[in-house]
């Protein structure tokens, strides 16, 4: 195959990246894609297997973002630099340095509020989040399908809230409305199971996202100033009450 037709073919199957739905269709795109990307470029080609395989590890979506968005950019840039006739089919790619996207370290911003609140808060976030996912096997018609995308709308909106009141600049809340590239590719569904999946699926990746919000509260600034008195009390009742009654999440 030519490099006209290298570039038609890898834009072709680039477009229909949005339409893979499981990760045995992920896993095709993706030897399929790389294959045509070692025809002019060995490396980058070599490169983006790395990610794939990574891929296929039961990672959690938010994991997974930046190895496919690192798979998409490769893909990216062969097919820019075939447009712009960067590629000649007379050289070798084999000793050219593979240029593997590297994911940029974001610095976690300050705590608007005390470590133990955002934490307190944050998980009665994932607990409501799961409660919802759980309905998902419940749903029978329509009629309930739409009432339980209301309330997941409402507990997402509610987060979109509660992450700029917690914390200092945008940082999280970039964090918690990314999508995930593999996510997107399984929401284009018309029946009522596919949008079930769908509905569960986006919900799975928004609570893993505040999970890991979570996780990383530990490592922002405290808030500066005194904490109020009101609020250690209302803290400290919590825990105590979480202690005495911890919450039991059916699976």
């Amino acid at each position: 195959m030519d490099l006209e037709g290298i570039s038609r073919e890898l834009k072709r199957r680039f477009s229909r990246r949005t339409e893979l739905s499981s990760r045995d269709e992920l896993g095709e795109w993706n030897s399929t894609v790389a294959a045509l990307v070692e025809q002019v470029d060995a490396p980058q080609a070599q490169a983006m297997r790395e990610l794939a395989a990574k891929l296929s590890l039961p990672l959690s979506s938010y994991t997974l973002e930046p190895l496919w968005s690192g798979v998409q950019q490769i893909v990216r840039d062969v097919i820019a630099k075939l447009d712009q006739g960067l590629y000649d089919e007379r050289l070798t790619m084999a000793s050219k340095t593979p240029r593997v996207p590297q994911t940029e370290l974001v610095a976690v911003p300050a705590l608007r509020v005390p470590p133990e609140v955002a934490k307190v808060r944050l998980k009665a976030r994932i607990v409501d989040g799961e409660t919802l996912g759980i309905r998902c096997n419940s749903i029978r018609s329509e009629t309930e399908l739409e009432a339980l995308r209301r309330d997941q709308q409402a507990w997402h909106e509610y987060n979109q809230t509660l992450l700029a009141t917690l914390f200092h600049g945008g940082t999280f809340a970039d964090q918690y409305n990314r999508r995930s590239g593999i996510v997107v590719g399984l929401i284009e569904h018309d029946d009522l199971h596919g949008q079930l999946e769908s509905l569960r699926a986006s919900l799975l990746d928004k609570v893993g996202k505040l999970g890991s919000i979570s996780e990383q509260v530990d490592l922002c600034d405290p808030p500066a100033g005194p904490q109020p008195p009101a609020e250690v009390a209302a803290v400290d009742r919590v825990i105590r009450l979480c202690k005495r009654f911890p919450a039991v999440v059916p699976h």
